[in-house]
């Protein structure tokens, strides 16, 4: 365990565990919960195998600051509140994400509602994407049969 936790090399790129504890579990199947920082191509199976052990199964229970619900089966989305969604845009240190800007707009007395300043203008879109040539200008292209 000290091996990983001082790094290995892998791949030509220095791997390592910030953490890892546990080791609960009987006979050969043994629990750790490890902490990495950036995680590459299987890189926790590597890293295990570099030291002589077989990962049987990997369960993600943290990414980033955000703990992972377990109740949910893998590829199920989950619609997240706005608690969630503050707390992502606080731990990348933006004062505002991009759908806030958004959903801020300025009403007029008529009720309609024109973007803020700093929201992006949306790109206008050719009807026919074909059409466009390289310098913007409309072309035809013909077809191949």
């Amino acid at each position: 365990i000290d091996r990983l936790l001082q790094g290995i090399r892998l791949d030509r790129e220095l791997c390592r565990f910030e953490s890892v504890s546990g080791g609960s579990g009987g006979g050969a199947n043994q629990w750790f919960r490890v902490v990495i920082k950036e995680g590459r191509y299987r890189e926790v199976r590597r890293m295990w195998q570099s030291v002589g052990c077989t990962v049987n199964r990997l369960i993600r229970t943290r990414y980033g600051p955000f703990t992972l619900d377990r109740r949910h089966p893998a590829g199920q989305g989950v619609e997240l509140g706005a608690d969630f969604k503050a707390e992502l845009v606080r731990s990348i240190g933006q004062k505002h994400s991009r759908s806030d800007r958004k959903d801020r707009q300025a009403a007029t007395p008529s009720g309609k509602t024109f973007p803020l300043a700093d929201a992006k203008p949306q790109k206008r879109r050719p009807s026919n994407p074909r059409l466009l040539s390289r310098r913007g200008s409309p072309t035809r292209v013909r077809q191949s049969d």
